[in-house]
């Protein structure tokens, strides 16, 4: 038998789902700016979010792993349309007359629960695989988390089980009123997996024919034959940051490409073959350096710095048969130059001039004698690019 709320609980229950309103809405706006940002994130390799504080904390390094994606459409994209459906039942319940509000508050209860369920999932996934946590993403949790204590108070009013089944009910027997609603969210949904953009598998830089060659010390350059502005990047290809190094210089090589030379250095953060790294960090970072060395010993360094760094920060290792198959590259010769110790004392020449000229992390640019560490700052570019005045 359903229970009849006096009337101070009926005001409490006003304030429940005022409540429930008020943070549906301030988890779609949350939703909508990590939408925002991944876009961006992904799009313009100069973007720097504001909750980008450190290899810890990091919205821009979560945003970039595969696990910001689910079934080809962003996990904020499908947040944005939770909270949706959470503040649409919210508003129905001052819509509705009381007695159709048990049946609400089996509905929201559903919701939360769900939602906070993913809560944990990709908490767990952000503290285990990424080791990286974002700010935005946290501050979703919480305001899961506040929705599913509402809901369940509410649920409370009425029996958490008979609201529950309330809701079963209702779908059960009024299906012809809930069927419209169920193929507007199944075509939207649909829409969505069919049209959303990949702009995250599209490269920020553009399809430009860039020149290449080895420079005095015999490091890969691609650019300009006769620079304004040459570069030095000393990077890690299991770094995420140096991979969105990586892509601001590709696009920057793009826009300038009779103005500006990039040349790369390995600089391995892996305690296998650096002797500044004293601890386990980037196991993989000593054996992606010589990789791309020996690709380049095949006239394909370029092809492999680019699949290196799209690749290098997943968790299996990416094998030689991977970077073969990708670059198009002969096995055989791969493979000989891999056991050879020509690739590792490539690596170990990069590695000593990076120690030399006092790099501490990745990325680090060099222009001149001066050496820039994380990113190149724009106004040095436009000193040596700016037209004279």
């Amino acid at each position: 038998m359903e229970a009849t709320p006096t009337s101070p609980e009926r005001k409490a229950g006003w304030k429940l789902w005022a409540g429930m309103l008020v943070f549906g809405l301030a988890g779609l706006g949350v939703a909508i700016e990590l939408t925002v940002l991944h876009v961006r994130v992904h799009l313009d390799p100069a973007f720097r979010s504001f909750c980008a504080i450190n290899e810890t904390v990091n919205c821009d390094t979560v945003a970039q792993s595969p696990y910001s994606v689910f079934l080809g459409v962003p996990v904020s994209v499908w947040g944005i349309l939770g909270y949706l459906a959470m503040s649409g039942v919210a508003i129905a319940a001052f819509l509705l007359k009381r007695r159709g509000r048990d049946v609400l508050a089996g509905m929201m209860l559903a919701l939360t629960g769900f939602s906070v369920g993913m809560s944990l999932v990709l908490g767990g996934i952000s503290t285990f695989k990424l080791k990286c946590f974002c700010l935005l993403c946290m501050f979703t949790y919480g305001i899961n988390l506040v929705l599913l204590v509402l809901s369940l108070l509410e649920a409370r009013r009425w029996g958490v089980a008979a609201s529950l089944q309330a809701a079963v009910d209702f779908v059960a027997g009024e299906w012809k009123r809930v069927l419209p609603v169920g193929i507007f969210g199944s075509v939207a949904v649909v829409a969505l997996l069919a049209f959303y953009p990949a702009y995250w598998a599209t490269p920020a830089h553009a399809d430009v024919d860039l020149s290449t060659g080895a420079d005095a010390l015999g490091d890969p350059w691609i650019g300009a034959k006769e620079p304004k502005l040459t570069i030095i990047e000393y990077s890690d290809y299991q770094c995420p940051h140096c991979r969105r190094g990586h892509e601001e210089m590709r696009a920057l090589l793009a826009k300038h490409p009779d103005d500006v030379r990039l040349v790369h250095r390995n600089y391995p953060l892996d305690e296998a073959c650096n002797p500044k790294i004293k601890s386990a960090f980037h196991p993989y970072a000593c054996e992606y350096a010589k990789l791309s060395v020996c690709a380049g010993e095949q006239g394909k360094f370029w092809e492999a710095n680019d699949y290196l760094f799209e690749n290098g920060k997943q968790e299996s290792p990416i094998t030689p048969a991977a970077l073969v198959k990708a670059i198009k590259a002969d096995p055989g010769k791969l493979e000989a130059c891999m056991k050879s110790s020509a690739a590792q004392s490539r690596v170990d020449a990069n590695i000593q001039e990076g120690i030399r000229r006092g790099i501490q992390g990745t990325p680090s640019f060099q222009v001149g004698d001066k050496v820039y560490p994380g990113r190149l700052p724009p106004e040095v570019i436009d000193s040596f690019l700016s037209p004279a005045k």
